[in-house]
């Protein structure tokens, strides 16, 4: 009981000090407020001539798809990815209202096809395949890339924002995951070897929304299989985000 209660407080007090606003009215409002990295530089408050930083951790969620080969949207609901984004935010005017964001993104795509992956006519390149007798069939990856952002905001604490940026990036770690119906019970298949995977990849996205929210959509430029013979497929990602500061 003990321990339920002192994990109930520190929830309780670092919900707080991530989302906690400071609602008055002047210009500088958001220098104030209690917010963890929002306010405090150590054990004291910035500096009232300190320039606004925002969106600097930003949490991405939201569903994958393809398109190219594939129709768009046809992904089950199940397709979840998210996004780890730790930025720089480099004001260009006064006042924060236009600013650069760069940094470093962390980001995992699923996406559930319910295809098979046929590798008997050529095993070098990838080809999905609609005769698909399994139950479930999934696609991932990990990747990690640079994101460059034109930053817009509103000058007032409740600011409206809007991110217009591109990044380029590494994928690893592919994964073609098959579940198939045994009359014992289900058969995980874990197939890493994914000939003809692209794993240089660069899109654009853009966020809009207010303060600590935004809506997100990202499209990628880059193939997901290098070759013509493989499967021709671009990745669509659209979530929330949710910055922390």
């Amino acid at each position: 009981m003990v321990i339920k209660t002192i994990l109930f407080l520190v929830s309780i007090i670092v919900s707080t000090s991530l989302f906690a606003q400071y609602d008055s009215q002047g210009k500088n409002q958001s220098r104030f407020k209690p917010g963890l990295g929002w306010t405090y530089k150590g054990i004291r408050p910035p500096d009232t001539n300190h320039v606004n930083r925002y969106d600097r951790w930003m949490i991405d969620l939201g569903y994958c798809t393809w398109m190219g080969d594939r129709t768009a949207f046809s992904n089950a609901p199940a397709s979840i990815g998210f996004g780890l984004n730790f930025m720089f935010d480099r004001p260009i005017t006064k006042g924060s209202r236009l600013s650069l964001g760069y940094g470093v993104q962390y980001k995992r795509t699923q996406i559930q096809h319910n295809e098979g992956v046929n590798k008997n006519f050529n095993p070098n390149f990838v080809q999905l395949d609609p005769v698909f007798f399994g139950e479930r069939s999934s696609f991932h990856f990990n990747q990690i890339s640079v994101p460059l952002e034109l930053r817009i905001r509103q000058a007032s604490w409740r600011h409206f924002k809007l991110h217009l940026g591109g990044s380029l990036g590494y994928a690893y770690s592919p994964l073609f995951k098959t579940v198939l119906v045994n009359p014992n019970g289900k058969i995980i298949i874990k197939d890493k070897q994914v000939p003809d995977f692209n794993p240089f990849q660069y899109g654009v996205h853009a966020r809009f929304g207010i303060r600590n929210y935004a809506f997100i959509g990202g499209y990628s430029f880059s193939k997901l299989f290098k070759s013509n013979e493989s499967s021709q497929l671009n990745t669509l990602f659209i979530g929330l985000t949710i910055s922390l500061f």
